[in-house]
């Protein structure tokens, strides 16, 4: 062959065939699926990979040995569609050649995760940041987002999400079930994300269709600012049926409130004040928030969702209200920084799993209203040797019945 390069074109099956195309000479192009399914690695000289090139299924035989994906040094262009993972694949490594991405150019089948993408420093279009997310290199496009835990908070500079361009991790015991939007998105694509839940802070973005037009929901609930809700169902041209999906919010220091419920957070952590006035914290608001070391929750509120806190391993101090009567399953579990707890004098019940595996607890008082402690409660907390209460209280029984030191106030 006196060629000096060559695409790869159609569909190639066959392995071996494969190897010997790719011996003889060097291939620059790999056009629209052509090497949908296969096992093989890139050659070097690779500069454009087209649609669907490497989709259904398609692994990099190297990358079973270093669990990373290198693409070609040589690679300018990756199609829309182009990839598409079903297994686990680690970092992806974005060369600085690379000039352009496609629309959905990675995608991945639903057990199958990604630790990320790396770029190259030198490379001038795209850029990742300390999540591995892909951005275009000025901020301005989100190309893909992961939460291994916690929700998905994209940040303030983004101005459009593309095609698949946000993701939960079905691995994840306590995967993303929000997606928190900036006031800088412009646009965003039909197709975008699939979260439980979406919150926006800023005017309704355009919204992008797919090729195919299909009007498809995409989200459980929508949650805007006050003042923007038919604003918000023009543009996402929200059907009849599903308009008490659309809820507005009042947003104070990070805290998205509904009717008096604090539903969703993405402030800055630390030492944190619930707004006074509410009465309710959701199920999960606070849950793998890895940030938040201090929070004191007003006595207005009454009722503490399921998994409230769990697994906000920063956490150190709790200061519950003085009318919170249950503690609900869940809702301190694995908080591993907690050494003391408070409990209010109105508390009657603590429910299964309430402090589970908050191993570094020692020390817990629990008032004389408490008539119940499920089973669980505080599984997993070894370092616990004492309660503290009233004599005769039902704490003292629960203490002496399960091997726990009681300490009478």
């Amino acid at each position: 062959m006196n060629c000096k390069h060559q695409s790869i074109a159609g569909q190639i099956i066959n392995s071996l065939v494969l190897w010997i195309e790719l011996k003889c000479q060097p291939v620059v192009t790999v056009e629209a699926y052509a090497l949908a399914g296969t096992k093989c690695h890139l050659p070097s000289t690779v500069k454009y990979l087209g649609e669907g090139a490497l989709s259904n299924g398609w692994y990099d035989t190297e990358f079973m040995k270093t669990k990373t994906i290198y693409l070609p040094e040589s690679l300018e262009v990756i199609g829309d569609n182009c990839i598409y993972f079903e297994r686990y694949c680690g970092i992806i490594k974005i060369p600085a050649s690379v000039k352009k991405i496609g629309e959905r150019a990675f995608g991945f089948t639903y057990d199958c995760y990604t630790k990320g993408f790396e770029v190259n420093k030198k490379n001038k279009y795209f850029k990742n940041d300390k999540n591995n997310w892909l951005y275009s290199k000025d901020g301005k496009r989100l190309i893909y987002a992961l939460s291994y835990n916690g929700d998905i908070i994209i940040p303030e500079g983004v101005e459009y999400c593309g095609a698949d361009s946000i993701h939960n991790s079905p691995t994840s015991d306590t995967f993303a079930d929000k997606t928190f939007f900036p006031a800088t998105l412009k646009k965003l694509h039909q197709d975008a994300f699939f979260s439980n839940s979406a919150y926006f802070t800023g005017e309704a973005p355009d919204i992008v269709n797919s090729e195919n037009n299909v009007g498809r929901q995409f989200f459980y609930s929508l949650f805007v600012p006050k003042g923007k809700k038919q604003e918000y169902i023009d543009k996402f041209q929200v059907l009849d049926g599903d308009v008490e999906r659309v809820k507005e919010f009042n947003y104070q220091n990070g805290f998205f409130i509904v009717d008096k419920e604090v539903c969703a957070y993405n402030g800055n952590g630390g030492h944190i004040v619930l707004p006074k006035g509410i009465t309710r914290i959701v199920d999960g608001v606070f849950s793998g928030n890895d940030s938040i070391t201090e929070v004191i929750i007003p006595d207005s509120v009454t009722s503490i969702g399921q998994n409230t806190f769990n697994s906000c391993v920063n956490l150190s101090s709790i200061t519950l209200p003085a009318n919170l009567k249950k503690i609900e399953i869940g809702s301190f579990s694995n908080c591993v920084e907690l050494k003391e707890v408070i409990l209010p004098e109105k508390l009657s019940e603590i429910s299964a799993y309430s402090f589970n595996d908050c191993n570094n607890l020692e020390r817990i008082y629990i008032p004389e209203s408490v008539i119940e402690i499920s089973a669980f409660a505080f599984e997993g907390c070894t370092k616990l040797m004492t309660i503290t209460g009233k004599s005769g209280s039902y704490a003292e029984t629960y203490a002496i019945n399960n091997d726990y030191n009681f300490t009478s106030e």
